[in-house]
């Protein structure tokens, strides 16, 4: 059985740090397949985010504000 693990995540110091133990924990369990992050943040954001090599990535918009209202 092949296993792909997904998380997600957002551009902030917390998430950096759920994510690097995350990684951790993942590396030593042994637990077969890939992992991913998703990791969902502004355009700002993303330009100044320092742990893009944390984990493979995929990469989506925030989704902390609706895209038509604004609101959060």
């Amino acid at each position: 059985m092949k296993i792909h693990t997904l998380f997600s995540t957002e551009c902030t110091p917390f998430f950096y740090w759920q994510t690097v133990g995350l990684m951790h924990s993942f590396n030593l369990s042994g637990q077969p397949g890939n992992i991913t992050r998703v990791l969902s943040c502004t355009e700002e954001d993303l330009k100044q985010y320092k742990g893009h090599d944390l984990a493979p990535t995929h990469y989506l918009p925030s989704m902390s504000r609706h895209p038509l209202t604004g609101d959060w």
